[in-house]
C-alpha cells in the first residue's frame, strides 16, 4: 500500500468527493484506511431502522408496515452488554438525526436496551419534527449537542419538557422553535429562552419583555428570527448600551412598520448586516411612521455593516392599496448612510413614491449595490395625480453602480430621453455610451410603469445603450401595458443583434 493512503487528510478528501452511498460502502469493506467512509455513512439518520437492524435478529419483535421501515415494538428477551457492540460501533459516528414523521421504535423497550448509556454520545444537531411523541425526544440527545430544531404544540407537557432541555443543555448554539402562537407558547417558550446562555442563533415566535431583554443581552446572539415582534416596546425594558451587541442576521413579521421600529430602538449600536421584514397584508401605518422607521435603523445599526434589507408585505387588495397614502423617497435618505448595502427591497403594501432625485442620490451613495428593488409589489396602477420617476432615472444607476444586477420600480416611460431633456442629462448619456454601457443589469422589474405603443422604439434605443446586458423586463402581473413592454425587449434584441453584425463585419 502506497504510503499516501497512510495520510488521513487525503483519505477524508476522497471520501468526501463520493457521491453515493453504495460506493461509500464499498470502499468501507475495501480496507481499514477508508474507515471515514463509515463516518460519512452514518453522519446524517432519519430514522433508527438502520441501526437497531445492527442487533441480534431474536431481540426485537418486529411489525412490518408497507412503504414504511420495520417497527421494533417490544423486547423479546432481556438485553445483554453484547447486544449492544453493533450498536454503539455505528451510533457513535452520527452527527446529526432528523426526524421526518413518527419514530419506528417503541421507547420504553429502547430505554432498556441502552442499559443507562448515551444512543448518541457525538450528536451535535437533532430536528425533531414529531411532535406526537415529543416526550421521547431526550433519548436522542447526548452531551455535543450544538443545534436543536423543535416542532412542538402548545401542551403543558410539550412547554414544560422544552424548558427542562434548554436548562440541560445551557451550551446549545442555535435552536429553531415551531409551534402555534398564542399567549400559552409565547409564556412557556419565553420561559425556557431564559435558560440559554451560549446561544447564538435563535428561532421562536413572539417572546415576552423579559425573554427579549434575556436574549438581547446574550453576548454570541448572531442570527435571530422572531416569527412575530408582539407588542414589545423600548419603554417596558431598561436601557442598556449591550443589546444585542453582535447580532448580525434579524429576521421577523410584524403587524405594522412601528412594531420593527421598536425592536430595532432595541439595540445599541448593532453590526447587523441582513435585515428581513415581513409586514401582515392589514399593514396600515402612516408615510410618517416609515421615516421613523430607517431614522431608527440609521441610529442603531452600523453603518459599515448594514449589507442588505428585505421587507415585504401579504397579498392585499389593490383597490384597498389605492387609498392609502404612500412613504415617500424622503423616508428613504437614512438609508443613504449605508454605504455598503448590497441588497435593498422595499415592498411597503402601498408603494413608494418616488422622484428622479432620491434615486441619483442611492446610485451614488451605494456603489455596491446588486439588487435594487422599491415598491414595485405592493404599487397601484399610477394616476395622473402621482409623481414617478422619470425613464432618464435609470441613467446614474449605469454610472455608479458596476455591479448592479436587477432593479425595480414604477418608472414613467412615456416621454423618453429626446433634444429637450437637460444638458445634465444628456452628458450623462454620453459617458454611459463611451464606456459601451452598464452590462451587469439582467433583470428589470417595471410594475406599473407607463408606457404609451409609440414610447416602444425609443424605451428600446434607450435602454439597448445604457443596459445592453438585459435580459428581461418584468410587468406588474395583469397589467394592460405588458404587451408594450414584451415589443421594448423584443426590439431591444433586435437592435443589439444589429449592433453585433455591423462590429463583426466591421
Amino acid at each position: 500500500m502506497h504510503r499516501c493512503w497512510l495520510i488521513p487528510e487525503i483519505v477524508c478528501m476522497i471520501c468526501e468527493k463520493v457521491e453515493q452511498d453504495s460506493t461509500l460502502a464499498l470502499l468501507a469493506r475495501t480496507a481499514r484506511v477508508f474507515q471515514y467512509a463509515l463516518d460519512l455513512l452514518w453522519k446524517e439518520q432519519h430514522d433508527l431502522a438502520s441501526l437497531l437492524s445492527c442487533m441480534p435478529p431474536d431481540l426485537w419483535e418486529k411489525e412490518e408496515h408497507a412503504d414504511q421501515p420495520a417497527v421494533f415494538a417490544s423486547l423479546r428477551r432481556p438485553v445483554v452488554a453484547s447486544d449492544l457492540d453493533r450498536v454503539f460501533f455505528y451510533s457513535h459516528r452520527v452527527k446529526v438525526f432528523t426526524l421526518h414523521g413518527s419514530i419506528n421504535v417503541a421507547a420504553g423497550a429502547l430505554r432498556k436496551c441502552l442499559l443507562g448509556q448515551i444512543l448518541f454520545p457525538n450528536i451535535t444537531a437533532v430536528v425533531w419534527n414529531d411532535a406526537q411523541n415529543f416526550c421521547d425526544l431526550p433519548l436522542y440527545l447526548g452531551p455535543n449537542l450544538k443545534h436543536l430544531g423543535l416542532a412542538l404544540t402548545d401542551s403543558l407537557v410539550h412547554l414544560g419538557l422544552l424548558s427542562t432541555l434548554l436548562l440541560r443543555f445551557p451550551v446549545l448554539k442555535s435552536i429553531d422553535i415551531t409551534l402555534p402562537l398564542s399567549t400559552t407558547t409565547t409564556a412557556g417558550v419565553s420561559t425556557a429562552v431564559c435558560h440559554m446562555r451560549a446561544v447564538n442563533r435563535l428561532t421562536t415566535n413572539t417572546l415576552t419583555p423579559a425573554a427579549l431583554l434575556h436574549v438581547a443581552a446574550l453576548p454570541a446572539l448572531h442570527v435571530l428570527n422572531l416569527m412575530s415582534v408582539g407588542d414589545v416596546t423600548p419603554e417596558l425594558l431598561p436601557r442598556t448600551d449591550s443589546r444585542f451587541a453582535d447580532l448580525k442576521h434579524l429576521s421577523v413579521g410584524a403587524s405594522t412598520i412601528e412594531q420593527c421600529t421598536a425592536l430595532i430602538d432595541l439595540c445599541s449600536v448593532s453590526p447587523l448586516q441582513t435585515l428581513f421584514v415581513a409586514l401582515d397584508e392589514s399593514e396600515r401605518s402612516p408615510p410618517s411612521a416609515w421615516t421613523t422607521f430607517t431614522h431608527a435603523l440609521r441610529a442603531h445599526c452600523a453603518h459599515d455593516a448594514l449589507q442588505s434589507i428585505f421587507l415585504y408585505h401579504g397579498v392585499s387588495s389593490m383597490r384597498q392599496m389605492q387609498l392609502q397614502p404612500t412613504p415617500t423617497g424622503a423616508a428613504l435618505v437614512p438609508l443613504l448612510a449605508f454605504t455598503r448595502l448590497t441588497s435593498l427591497v422595499l415592498e411597503p403594501p402601498h408603494g413608494i413614491d418616488l422622484d428622479d432625485g432620491i434615486l441619483a442620490d442611492m446610485a451614488r451613495a451605494w456603489p455596491c449595490m446588486e439588487k435594487l428593488v422599491l415598491g414595485v409589489s405592493g404599487a397601484a396602477e399610477p394616476t395622473p395625480a402621482r409623481h414617478i420617476p422619470r425613464l432618464r432615472a435609470l441613467l446614474p444607476f449605469a454610472l455608479h453602480c458596476p455591479k448592479l444586477q436587477s432593479f425595480g420600480a414604477v418608472l414613467d416611460a412615456s416621454m423618453p430621453l429626446g433634444g429637450d431633456e437637460s444638458a445634465s442629462t444628456q452628458d450623462l448619456l454620453a459617458q454611459i455610451t463611451q464606456t459601451g454601457g452598464n452590462r451587469t443589469l439582467h433583470r428589470l422589474l417595471v410594475g406599473y410603469s407607463t408606457i404609451t405603443d409609440a414610447d416602444v422604439p425609443h424605451v428600446a434605443r434607450f435602454l439597448s445603450v445604457v443596459f445592453p446586458g438585459l435580459k428581461a423586463m418584468v410587468c406588474a402581473r395583469g397589467y394592460v401595458r405588458e404587451g408594450a413592454w414584451a415589443r421594448v425587449g423584443q426590439e431591444m434584441s433586435q437592435i443589439l443583434a444589429t449592433r453585433v453584425s455591423a462590429g463583426s463585419v466591421a
